[in-house]
């Protein structure tokens, strides 16, 4: 019988097809406790930001809008949402800064108000709440649990599951000591095209959201 010869501190074949086993293993009873029904659990998370950037990026094209992306999270932002001038050399761009947040724990109810929202972290509560001149907006996406479901298609549309909200959250305090502020997100405020350009009909007046 030949043996397989193996240097010190390296882990054999068997060791590391084990650990990949109790890596899936462990990704799987994740899935099953939060009760997502994922393509590929690996990727869930990924592709629910994904699924959230097409998302708005398709809103903001219906609306004439340009997505910048943030590639740095230094300020807390996702991106900007840019709507051009009317004409060239005429006035400045309209813009407002955009946190994206999706959830599948959520389903907002529109005979109610509001939701809940609740951040996984003070900071990302705070880049909002702070008075700013450019303005700043969190959309929520409320998204179902099985990722088959998020698209159905026919010859004539692409329907999203389910949609986004947007609230404006500057001024509001959490209090002291709280490290996962939760905040209420009014179901009256659909992200959507006709939502967008009013809102950039606003700043452009240099009214408040």
């Amino acid at each position: 019988m030949i043996e397989a010869l193996q240097e010190p501190g390296i882990p054999g074949p068997r060791v590391v097809a084990d650990a990949i086993t109790s890596a899936r293993e462990q990704v799987t009873v994740r899935t099953r406790q939060s009760r997502i029904e994922p393509v590929d659990a690996r990727t869930y998370t990924a592709l629910l930001e994904q699924l959230q950037e097409g998302f708005v990026a398709t809103v903001a094209a219906t609306a004439g809008c340009i997505v910048e992306s943030v590639k740095r999270d230094v300020y807390g932002f996702d991106g900007w949402l840019v709507r051009p001038p009317v004409s060239i050399g005429a006035g400045e761009e309209t813009m407002v800064a955009v946190q994206l947040k999706n959830t599948t724990t959520v389903r907002p109810d529109p005979a109610k108000g509001w939701f809940s929202y609740q951040f996984k972290d003070r900071r990302s509560f705070e880049v909002l709440a702070r008075p700013r001149r450019m303005k700043a907006i969190l959309l929520v996406m409320a998204t179902p649990p099985r990722q088959a479901s998020w698209t159905t298609s026919d010859h004539d549309s692409l329907r999203v599951e389910h949609c986004c909200y947007w609230a404006n959250l500057e001024g509001q305090e959490a209090a002291p000591g709280v490290k996962s502020p939760t905040v209420r997100v009014p179901t009256a405020n659909i992200f959507d095209a006709r939502s967008l350009t009013a809102m950039m009909d606003r700043l452009e007046r240099g009214e408040a959201l």
